[in-house]
């Protein structure tokens, strides 16, 4: 399950987590930020430690790797992983982080209520087209 992004330009990890965390998602959870650098290596930081997190994103982005983030929607605890791929036009969050059933099929997630969440603060930074999928 995935939901697939493609920008109209380039992007970077300030623009991106600073649009959807002023929409909403948070990167704390548990009380520390876990992220993605080199190799998907994933690693634990503190939560006032984002600018320096952010920082090391950016510069593993610029040396040709995946980068990600684990992002949770406000208080609700439903959140995913958000990768920026290495072409810095592509992204994908997959939604794996206490997901979200969709009502009646639990089997599959409620990927609408992702995209109500991702794609408006998204769109302000050039988002261009999305594909989302799911199996049971």
């Amino acid at each position: 399950m995935d939901i697939d992004m493609t920008f109209e330009s380039a992007i970077h990890v300030d623009n991106v987590l600073g649009s959807l965390f002023k929409a909403g998602w948070t990167a704390v959870w548990d009380v520390q930020t876990r992220y993605m650098v080199a190799d998907f290596e994933w690693k634990a930081s503190r939560p006032d430690d984002l600018s320096s997190v952010k920082g090391e994103m950016e510069e593993n982005l610029s040396a040709g790797d995946v980068v990600g983030i684990a992002i949770f929607w406000q208080d609700s605890g439903y959140g995913g992983n958000f990768l920026i791929y290495d072409d810095r036009k592509t992204a994908s969050f997959l939604p794996e982080l206490n997901r979200r059933p969709l009502a009646g099929a639990a089997e599959f997630t409620d990927l609408g209520w992702y995209v109500a969440r991702l794609v408006p603060p998204l769109r302000e930074i050039g988002l261009e087209s999305i594909a989302t999928t799911d199996k049971p």
